[in-house]
């Protein structure tokens, strides 16, 4: 049985006390999860990165790097050192590292100087890179950058560096994203670096196992059996294993506003056709009209953000037969922006994307909107069930 469980433990490393956390069993294919300086182990926890990779099959280990969250702070200049004695602790061999912003400080040496010691390297907009261009140059370890498109704080041109730098890496700008650019587009940076892991995967172990049985068919006189194979596994390498994704894309709708009528209902006229389309948003839950003031404010902060023309991304249809889905005015996310100001919780029974999640807790934190004040309309499905009886 798949072990999805969350461990939280401890190991010493220079006598100081490190914390991590860890899912998912022994697997040939493992990954390192480091963080930020405004973040620790916890963020991958919050954001379902690390259960998604046990989900898959594979280990996720996160750790507080030293001086935060809840590990000490290591008096040792040698950052690629830390990471080599906390991999042989943790029994982690050549994993694929995740490493955003300041932990670059630890990665990008690791990297320079043990690349054998690495399956992948996934650098989310990290520091260091003008120090270590150079020293980048040649290195074959397949690498995955993520950048948000709005990042201020790291230039995207380093991305560019980066990839010219290391004949084995590739890049994805994540768009509407700042520096922390995983956070904002979740889902996205989830299915990449997926596909990323995937492939890794398959080239080291699938590809043999593959080839051998395209190399019987063909010696068994089923060349074409032979050639699907291998065109197959072509495929499935360039889409992380994910067939599904490939044949059935999701593509955005242009339609027109015809009504707002809450915070999460609208009626759209979509492509030129003649029929209506009443869309709820998809994995938020605004107060009803009714919930007042709150019901009213959330209409009308939709109301100011919509322009005349939407893009609709179609997620699924409901038991009243409404279209759910995400829609974007422009380049924001109207469903994610009801969130972010506290016009809307995030709907738990129906949402499964965990950038909804990590947008409603700063939020709530901030005491914006339906957060202002405890009360039903923080949970506008509560209500709605206190009515019918």
């Amino acid at each position: 049985m798949m072990n999805t469980a969350i461990k939280s433990n401890y190991l010493l490393i220079n006598q100081k006390s490190i914390h991590y956390l860890e899912m998912g069993q022994s697997n040939p294919v493992s990954l390192l999860f480091l963080h930020g300086a405004s973040f620790n182990a916890k963020t991958w926890e919050d954001l379902g990165t690390l259960a998604l990779m046990a989900e898959k099959g594979y280990r996720a280990v996160a750790i507080d790097l030293p001086g935060f969250g809840e590990s000490a702070a290591i008096d040792d200049a040698d950052k690629a050192r830390f990471l080599i004695k906390l991999m042989a602790e943790l029994k982690l061999v050549k994993p694929i590292i995740v490493s955003p912003s300041m932990s670059g400080r630890f990665s990008l040496p690791l990297l320079i100087n043990h690349p054998d010691k690495l399956r992948g390297f996934v650098p989310i907009a990290p520091v260091g890179i003008p120090n270590f261009e150079a020293q980048l140059r040649g290195i074959t370890v397949p690498t995955l950058a993520f950048w948000g498109d709005n990042d201020k704080l790291v230039p995207v041109a380093w991305a560019d560096r980066l990839c010219k730098a290391m004949p084995n890496a590739e890049k994805r700008i994540l768009k509407q994203a700042g520096h922390a650019c995983y956070m904002r587009k979740t889902s996205e940076f989830h299915e990449y670096l997926l596909k990323f892991v995937a492939r890794n995967h398959m080239n080291k172990t699938q590809l043999k196992s593959l080839l051998s049985l395209s190399n019987r068919l063909h010696k068994q006189k089923y060349p074409m059996l032979a050639i699907i194979g291998i065109i197959v596994l072509s495929l499935l390498l360039n889409n992380g294993g994910c067939v599904e994704n490939m044949l059935f894309p999701t593509s955005p709708s242009t339609c027109e506003v015809l009504k707002i009528y809450d915070g999460d209902t609208m009626t759209l006229q979509c492509g030129g056709q003649s029929e209506k389309t009443k869309v709820r948003l998809y994995c938020i839950d605004t107060p009803e009209m009714k919930q007042k003031p709150w019901g009213i404010q959330a209409r009308d902060h939709l109301r100011a953000i919509t322009g005349k023309t939407v893009n609709l991304v179609e997620i699924d249809k409901d038991r009243y037969g409404r279209t759910v889905g995400e829609v974007y005015s422009g380049e924001v996310n109207l469903n994610l922006a009801q969130v972010e100001t506290g016009k809307a919780a995030v709907y738990d029974a129906y949402c499964k994307k965990p950038e909804y999640k990590a947008a409603e807790k700063p939020a709530q934190e901030a005491q914006l909107g339906i957060w202002s004040k405890p009360g039903l309309h923080q949970t506008p499905w509560e209500w709605r069930k206190q009515q019918r009886k």
